[in-house]
């Protein structure tokens, strides 16, 4: 009889072992996942803030070949340019519009908004895009 009482207890310690087991299991594995679930979306949320930190510029190196057509485009919408251009950039600054910017080689620099010109669709066609 004492033999058999030594094994119910042994197997009722066998069994408060696994349940413990278990235990530590259900519990530790949705812990593990969702600290991983944390640190991952901080990871994907920390570069994403880098590359959202910059903005994209649409640039136009003039060159003797488009100068012509930027001026008249330019002259067309009653802009005011210099005659010395050198590069034009454009870039959307949400909720403010559009900002162009044009840089002078011996004037100051011009900058004034607008949403739709042409001027922006030139730019977008043969132009690249830039992120500062």
């Amino acid at each position: 009889m004492n033999s058999k009482n030594t094994e119910e207890i042994k197997l009722e310690k066998e069994k408060t072992k696994l349940k413990i087991i278990i235990y530590i299991f259900i519990i530790l594995i949705p812990i593990l996942f969702l600290s991983w679930f944390i640190y991952s979306t901080y990871l994907s949320f920390k570069a994403l803030e880098k590359d959202l930190s910059k903005n994209t510029y649409h640039v136009l190196n003039l060159t003797d070949d488009n100068e012509k057509e930027v001026t008249d485009i330019l002259k067309n919408e009653n802009k005011s340019y210099c005659n010395s251009i050198y590069k034009i950039e454009y870039n959307h600054r949400f909720p403010h519009g559009t900002n162009i910017k044009i840089y002078c080689k011996e004037d100051k620099d011009i900058i004034f908004n607008s949403s739709d010109s042409q001027v922006l669709k030139y730019i977008e066609k043969n132009g690249i895009i830039e992120r500062r």
